[in-house]
């Protein structure tokens, strides 16, 4: 059974992540070995209002500003600790960047959950917004991003 040691993410996976692909709220994302769930990550259409974005995203933006939310995301504790974050990221980053080629998007939104969180997205190159926890990073900036982590 997945428990990536946050209860609310583990749940999430368990009794809602069927129900956001039947609805088209949200795609889910696994990285799996047989049958065991080492990972996941969801990608879901998004925005935030221009006074709410960094000032790299937000420069020259429409409002709201179009974006791909990076949601939900774990990786189980049995497997923490051996670089599968970095390859969920790598994973949903550049599965953004093709979408956004086919609907328009001016980068990656996403709500880090802690302060830990917070700082692996910072190392990463997402800049935070004026909203507490709120990240982003733009798709001009994502290559280099890419190239960091590959």
């Amino acid at each position: 059974m997945f428990d990536c040691g946050n209860e609310e993410l583990n749940d999430w996976l368990v009794r809602y992540a069927g129900q956001a692909m039947a609805a088209r709220d949200a795609v889910v994302y696994l990285l799996h070995e047989d049958r065991e769930i080492l990972g996941y990550f969801t990608l879901s259409a998004g925005s935030c209002s221009r006074h709410e974005a960094s000032l790299r995203v937000g420069k020259r933006a429409p409002d709201p500003v179009p974006m791909i939310l990076l949601g939900r995301m774990g990786v189980d504790l049995g497997h923490q600790g051996q670089g599968l974050g970095f390859e969920i990221i790598r994973q949903a980053l550049k599965r953004a960047l093709s979408s956004a080629g086919a609907i328009g998007a001016r980068g990656i939104l996403l709500h880090a959950i802690d302060d830990s969180a917070q700082q692996f997205y910072a190392h990463l190159g997402f800049e935070e917004s004026p909203v507490a926890r709120q990240m982003m990073i733009s798709f001009a900036e994502l290559a280099e991003t890419l190239g960091s982590i590959e």
